[in-house]
């Protein structure tokens, strides 16, 4: 015959199972962390800038159809430090001046474009980045994309996606050092990290 039960016993057990039944003897999840104000307006630090040498060979790499056209906006972005978001809308009235014909020395970009910025900034135009963007820009209107993702068509610029691909199908294929850590960032660091001599002509 079982012995009889305390009263301490009979109140664990009543206990355990209450537990069970409503489920508060299972382990809270942690809580995902929140991002911190001001995080997205940060340079991903994992991403290297280009060498002068590496710059050079990322832009002689470009082939095909639309090879000008890739070489300007790759030389565009390491010269001006410009975020891809930014590089992409950048219309031909903001690089070409049509009453004059001729490149503009600077492009300004609009505070709608900029990340974290409420006012507009204007980056130069150095000589060799304006030859580069000029045969894109002649006989275009003014609201037109630089850098157009069909040059015969002209209605919609490059994605940020597409550029960052064929930025790591080009360093992939030159077999750039620490070609993880190249990505579109890592030409807007350039400027900052080297002096780019091929471009600031």
């Amino acid at each position: 015959m079982d012995e009889a039960l305390d009263d301490s016993d009979i109140i664990e057990k009543k206990h355990n199972r209450k537990r069970k039944h409503d489920g508060s003897d299972k382990k809270e999840k942690p809580k995902p962390k929140k991002a911190k104000k001001g995080d997205a307006n940060k340079v991903d630090k994992s991403r290297r800038a280009f060498t002068d040498a590496e710059c050079k060979l990322m832009a002689d790499s470009f082939d095909g159809e639309f090879a000008s056209r890739n070489r300007a906006w790759f030389c565009f972005l390491c010269a001006t430090g410009l975020r891809v978001s930014e590089m992409v809308v950048t219309r031909v009235q903001d690089v070409y001046d049509k009453r004059g014909a001729c490149m503009r020395d600077s492009v300004m970009v609009s505070a709608h474009n900029l990340k974290g910025s409420k006012k507009n900034r204007a980056v130069s135009l150095t000589h060799a980045i304006k030859a580069l963007l000029e045969p894109l820009c002649t006989g275009q209107d003014d609201l037109q994309y630089v850098f157009r993702s069909d040059l015969d068509k002209a209605k919609k610029p490059l994605s940020r996606q597409w550029v960052l691909k064929l930025i790591h199908k080009q360093a992939s294929k030159l077999k750039l050092p620490m070609e993880a850590n190249i990505g579109t960032h890592s030409c807007r660091k350039t400027p900052q990290c080297s002096c780019v001599k091929c471009f600031h002509a």
